[in-house]
C-alpha cells in the first residue's frame, strides 16, 4: 500500500490555501493519448496561478507539487505570472484537505474526488503486451469518466453569476 501524503492539519493553513485556491486555482480532468500507444486515459490536475511567486511557493513547500513559469501572451503590459500545479493523489489529497473551507470551487472538488475513486492505484508499467491495458478500464468505467470530465467542464464555464 501507498504512502499516506503528509498535509498541513493547521486550520488557518487550510483555510488560506483554499481561499487562494478559489481565487486564483483551477481544477482540470484532461482525457489524453498515452505516447506511443492508441491508449487514452483521463488525469486529474489542479493549479493555482499568481502574479507573486512567494504564494507559490508557499503551496508547494506545504502541499507538494511543482512551480512553473507561465508564457506571457501578446500583451506587454500582462505581468509575469507563474504555476504552481500537482495531479492524480497529490490534488486528491490536497482537495480533501481543503474542502470544508472552499466556497466557489467546492462542487469541482467533489467532481475530481469522484473521479479519483474510479482510479486504481497501480505500480509500474499498466500495459501488458502488445499495449493491451492492464488496468481494467471497462467502456462504462471509462463512460463513468468521461461524464465527470463533462460535469467538470459545465462548472468550470466562465460567465457572470447573479447576486442574490
Amino acid at each position: 500500500m501507498r504512502e499516506a501524503i503528509a498535509l498541513p492539519e493547521e486550520i488557518t493553513t487550510l483555510a488560506y490555501a483554499a481561499g487562494l485556491f478559489d481565487g486564483e486555482g483551477s481544477v482540470a480532468i484532461t482525457y489524453s493519448k498515452r505516447t506511443g500507444s492508441e491508449q487514452r486515459y483521463h488525469r486529474l490536475q489542479i493549479s493555482v496561478t499568481n502574479t507573486d511567486p512567494r504564494v507559490l511557493v508557499w503551496l508547494r513547500d506545504r502541499f507538494g507539487g511543482c512551480i512553473t513559469n507561465v508564457r506571457l501572451g501578446a500583451n506587454t503590459r500582462q505581468r509575469p505570472s507563474a504555476r504552481w500545479q500537482t495531479s492524480l493523489r497529490r490534488a486528491e489529497a490536497f482537495l480533501r484537505a481543503v474542502r470544508p473551507y472552499l466556497v466557489i470551487k467546492g462542487e469541482q472538488a467533489d467532481v475530481a474526488v469522484a473521479l479519483r475513486a474510479t482510479i486504481r492505484p497501480h505500480a509500474g508499467n499498466v500495459f501488458g503486451r502488445h499495449g493491451v491495458a492492464k488496468d481494467g478500464v471497462t467502456d462504462d468505467l471509462r463512460a463513468r469518466r468521461e461524464s465527470l470530465r463533462q460535469a467538470l467542464h459545465v462548472l468550470n464555464r466562465r460567465g457572470v453569476s447573479a447576486v442574490s
